[in-house]
């Protein structure tokens, strides 16, 4: 119950924020075509600003565990600078990790997993198209079937994804490649993590590798293109 709890506050914030920021980008975006403004809040010139919200699903295997595990995240990195084809980004997110049911002491079958809450700084490369997104993270964690909002533990990670069809958020909105492109391949990415988790007097550490869609670019950027501009480049 504390875990959907949990889950329950976290994801419509999360979603916001991938609703909210390209909307201001759409909003600049037309107020520059119309010579009005060309900067944005951190310093950030109109074609430099940038959001992702990838989800990601993959597997691995978890010391803390002692097992295999599923792991299916969520992560939000909004860029703060950019220098060049690098940027720095802020970033936060959860990482969750299912490893098998076990029967426990009373011999009934028990879940075993994690859910880690946690926040820290990134750097964005690009290298052309492609998009090279590293992170390091760090936030308290819950174990599964802990009735406690209280955290069991605390955790840090690091993290490296890899999209190779990216498309920046101004472009994004723009769809200047076509609604495919801009709304479903530029999200697309191969990810992989290493953590170190501290939960009582057990820790341990998981690594795990996976694929990632963007669900804001996926969802929110077709609605929000349509009712700003109506249409899409070829």
């Amino acid at each position: 119950m504390a875990r959907r709890s949990r889950l329950a506050l976290a994801l419509p914030l999360a979603l916001a924020l991938c609703a909210a920021v390209p909307a201001v980008a759409a909003a600049n975006e037309r107020d520059d075509r119309d010579g009005a403004r060309r900067d944005f809040a951190w310093g950030l010139r109109l074609d430099e600003m940038d959001v992702r919200g990838p989800v990601r699903v993959g597997a691995g295997h978890s010391a803390l565990l002692r097992a295999p595990v599923v792991s299916l995240s969520f992560q939000s990195e909004v860029a703060m600078a950019r220098r060049g084809p690098a940027e720095l980004t802020l970033v936060f997110g959860m990482d969750g990790y299912r490893g098998p049911d076990r029967p426990d002491a009373e011999g009934a079958r028990a879940r075993r997993g994690f859910l880690v809450v946690d926040g820290g700084v990134g750097l964005g490369l690009h290298l052309g198209r492609p998009l090279l997104s590293l992170a390091a993270t760090a936030g308290p964690g819950w174990q599964s079937g802990g009735e406690s909002l209280s955290p069991h533990g605390f955790g840090v990670a690091g993290r490296a994804a890899f999209f190779p069809l990216y498309v920046g958020l101004v472009e994004a909105v723009r769809c200047e490649r076509g609604w495919f492109s801009s709304y479903v391949l530029s999200g697309l990415s191969v990810w992989g993590l290493a953590r170190r988790d501290w939960v009582g007097i057990d820790s341990g550490s998981t690594v795990a590798a996976g694929i990632g869609f963007d669900l804001g670019r996926n969802v929110v950027l077709p609605v929000l293109h349509q009712a700003m501009t109506g249409r899409c480049g070829a």
